[in-house]
């Protein structure tokens, strides 16, 4: 219960009043909301053609790049892998090395030979199967070995407002 200067606001009355207050600013959420979206779509009616033409010449002039770079890679880049200009640099990166399969190779025969051959490189994931458990929590054997295990089931409350 609320107090004020000159009367005391029932719960009831307090209930009301908050919870008018807060369908009154869901409304006005909603309204901007939906404004918001209207707004977006307009936008992107407007630009959007126009944002795709200019990505795809972007593409188009990456690729040229690309290739006039890679067929004069000799006399662009004698000292470094980058050429510097007043709009930008242009070159190329190492990329982080990663593993290609050889002709009809496969992961699985891999981790075979791995396993016969390198089982250092083997790896074995355990790890408790939570959902599982969660799952079974409430069978008695689960529910019985939860304390020995160290562990407990939490379910917290948490408060809600549903406006009409």
């Amino acid at each position: 219960m609320r107090t004020s200067k000159n009367k005391t606001q029932t719960a009831i009355e307090f209930i009301d009043q908050t919870m008018e207050e807060m369908a009154q600013v869901t409304s006005d959420i909603q309204v901007i909301n939906t404004d918001y979206e209207n707004d977006k779509l307009l936008l992107a009616s407007k630009y959007g053609p126009q944002i795709t033409d200019l990505e795809t010449k972007r593409e188009l002039i990456f690729d040229k790049m690309q290739a006039f770079a890679t067929e004069n890679a000799s006399l662009i880049f004698t000292t470094k892998r980058s050429y510097d200009t007043q709009f930008g640099i242009f070159g190329f990166r190492m990329g982080q090395p990663h593993f290609s399969l050889v002709g009809k190779t496969t992961w699985t025969m891999i981790l075979k030979k791995l396993k016969e051959f390198l089982p250092e490189y083997v790896k074995i994931t355990e790890a408790p199967s939570k959902t599982k458990m969660m799952a079974d929590a409430q069978k008695p054997l689960i529910a019985n070995m939860l304390p020995f295990l160290g562990l407990t089931v939490d379910q917290e409350d948490k408060f809600f407002i549903d406006v009409a």
